[in-house]
């Protein structure tokens, strides 16, 4: 299949401090993206699921606003965000039949959300830190949810200097119950999951 779209992006955005420790932000983005060849052209079964590209799709293209605050002094940072993505011709992955899905467009789509982050650095280099983070997904043109939106998820760690060898990273990240899914979506529940990790390196 041939084909050739044509489109235009352009950003602008602004940084105001309002004191030494507080800066407002705002973003504004027209963009577009072209289906990747993956996307145009996969085949893939995953454990009795096939999913399959259409050589056909269209272009997405975004109109999305951002606005943030951040609060930073010497052992706290703080950010917080919120957006709203309005798109034409989404990709997403829609259920043909009970194990088909293949890519498709969505004509008219938002994705409305935040994002809420944290350090704190109580003594040396201990630092503790969270995340709190939400997108609700809307197939505005029929009026249903989107499919893979993601549940509110919140995640909590603490990193732990080891030294001059790097540092040992303990998290726990949580999630909700997703039921606010698409026609043919299987609801999904809350689930925590706990990790521990390091990093090597050197230097202060």
């Amino acid at each position: 299949a041939e084909g050739q779209d044509v489109s235009w992006s352009a950003y602008a955005g602004v940084l105001h401090s309002v004191s030494g420790a507080v800066d407002i932000t705002f973003n504004l983005a027209r963009s577009f993206r072209a289906p990747a060849l993956e996307e145009r052209y996969q085949y893939i079964e995953l454990g009795g699921s096939t999913y399959v590209g259409d050589p056909d799709l269209a272009s997405e293209q975004s109109t999305a606003l951002d606005f943030g605050v951040r609060l930073r002094d010497e052992r706290v940072s703080i950010t917080a965000n919120a957006f709203v993505n309005f798109m034409n011709n989404l990709v997403v992955d829609r259920q043909v039949l009970d194990t088909l899905y293949m890519k498709d467009n969505v004509g008219e789509a938002r994705l409305l959300g935040g994002e809420l982050a944290m350090e704190y650095n109580p003594v040396a280099r201990f630092v503790l830190y969270g995340s709190l983070s939400y997108v609700r997904g809307r197939d505005t043109g029929m009026d249903s949810d989107l499919p893979a939106i993601p549940p509110l998820t919140a995640v909590a760690g603490l990193r732990v200097p080891l030294w001059e060898l790097g540092h040992a990273d303990f998290s726990l990240m949580a999630t909700d119950d997703q039921d606010q899914v698409a026609a043919g979506e299987k609801r999904t529940p809350g689930t925590a999951v706990g990790a521990a990790g390091n990093c090597a390196g050197f230097g202060a």
